[in-house]
Order: structure tokens, then sequence, then C-alpha cells
């Protein structure tokens, strides 16, 4: 399906509303991510990472029309399918995207991201809470982040959203 003008940029699709939070907080400042500010959208899918695992072709195929890229972010732990590699899931979950009219335009992003969060929240002790990952994520710098899986989804939004040339 192709995309034509007054289309949005971005479509996500979520687990639940901390990861929203998180990338709203990201996606809001694309200068520190080093991309061109975009339109996005981000949904969290009522039955969370298995139905971001096994239903996101459906919940986003309405959608294929009107954004030019899409994105599936979802806790491995929890999807149901801990067994399988993290490649496994996100080759799945795009190959169903493609049939259902996002071709390669859409990506898979399984990972572990409350972890990580509660880890640093426990040592700088702080309450974990949905709308601090949105707080932390429009405040904290980026640039010193190893984080493999934040890499590669900092990587996939520069190459689909390169920053404009400067005048």
């Amino acid at each position: 399906m192709s995309v034509s003008g007054g289309q949005k940029d971005l479509v996500v699709l979520v687990a639940d509303g901390t990861m929203k939070n998180a990338l709203m907080g990201i996606l809001n400042r694309p200068e520190s991510i080093a991309i061109r500010n975009i339109t996005f959208q981000i949904y969290p899918h009522h039955r969370h990472d298995p139905g971001c695992l096994l239903e996101s072709h459906d919940f986003l195929r309405r959608f294929a029309g009107q954004f030019y890229h899409a994105l599936v972010v979802f806790d491995k732990e929890g999807c149901g399918r801990e067994h399988c590699s993290k490649d496994e899931l996100e080759a799945e979950v795009k190959s169903r995207l493609s049939a259902s009219g996002w071709g390669e335009r859409a990506s898979v992003k399984p990972q572990r991201p409350k972890e990580a969060m509660k880890e640093v929240l426990r040592l700088v002790k702080k309450p974990f809470s949905s709308a601090i990952h949105q707080e932390l994520a429009e405040t904290v710098s980026f640039e010193r982040c190893q984080d493999l899986a934040f890499l590669r989804l900092k990587s996939i939004l520069r190459q689909w959203f390169p920053p404009l040339p400067s005048d």
C-alpha cells in the first residue's frame, strides 16, 4: 500500500503506558537522538506484550496508508514466547506486518526497558511510576547511552528520519 501527501511520519504500537510515556519523551526531543522533527502517534495495546507480538499486524493494518513507518515495541519477557530469541520474535512480527501492507516500512523492538529503568530508579532511590519514564526521557542526555536496544532504536529512527540539512 502506498502513502501519499498528508500522512504522518510514524505510528508506534507499544505494550503499555510506561513504554508510551518513555517513547513520547524521546520522540518529543528529536535533536537528542539526531533526527528531524516528526509527526507521530503512539498506541498502547490493550493486550500488552502478547498483543503486540501476536496482533500488531491486525492493529496497525488500518494505519498503513496513513503513516510512512510503523514501530512495534514490547517486552520479550511477558510476551508468552520467552523461549524464542529476540531475533526470532522480531522476524515473526516483521513478516506479518509486511504481509499486512507495511512492506519494509516497519520495525520491531522486543526488549527489556522496564528492568533497566527499575534498576536505575532503585539506585537513585526514586519510586517506580509510569509517568517518570516520560519525565526522564524528556530530560536526560542520550549521548553516552550504551544500551543495545536503545542504540538500535536510535539507528532505525535516524535511518527513517535523518536530520534536515542546516541552512
